[in-house]
């Protein structure tokens, strides 16, 4: 019937390791034994800069371009279109003819999209449907002056900066 003992883990395996950059991001990559962790992030520079272990696979989840340009272009429609006042209105039962005349439209506006990846690109290419002016921006030169997203009528390198 074999052993009844259980067997100490080889692998360690970091699924979904925390707040990008976080202390238990950091943490849960410093484990001894750990030999693969996926990563849920859009990126993960913020991972490997905190420690210099590079004996393990870092693999990263991807394929959620298409979700999270519906996601923030939702987002930008709601804003634009003003449907929370629109939602006030319905609830209050109030027919204004003219707020509905007056609302915004995303056709032909310029959008800006905080980095040019693979999530980026898919912001970019939906914003497109609106003909909307694209313009990417990235925290590196080297990507402003190497892209050739064809999403993006223009790639930006910018400085992130915080004012606390």
């Amino acid at each position: 019937k074999g052993s009844t003992t259980t067997a100490t883990p080889t692998v360690g395996v970091g699924v979904g390791v925390g707040t990008q950059g976080s202390a238990s991001s950091r943490r849960s990559l410093s484990l001894s034994r750990l030999q693969w962790a996926q990563s849920t992030f859009a990126g993960v520079n913020a991972l490997v800069q905190h420690h210099s272990r590079k004996d393990y696979v870092l693999t990263r989840t991807c394929g959620f371009g298409p979700q999270m340009a519906e996601y923030c272009l939702g987002w930008a429609l709601f804003v634009q279109q003003q449907m929370s006042l629109a939602q006030q209105h319905q609830r209050e039962r109030v027919w204004q003819s003219t707020s509905f005349t007056q609302r915004g439209c995303l056709y032909g506006k310029t959008i800006g999209v905080l980095g040019v990846g693979e999530i980026g690109s898919a912001v970019a290419q939906a914003a497109r449907a609106f003909h909307m002016k694209t313009l990417g921006l990235c925290s590196s030169e080297r990507s402003a002056e190497t892209n050739t997203d064809t999403n993006f009528d223009r790639v930006r390198c910018v400085v992130w900066c915080c004012v606390v």
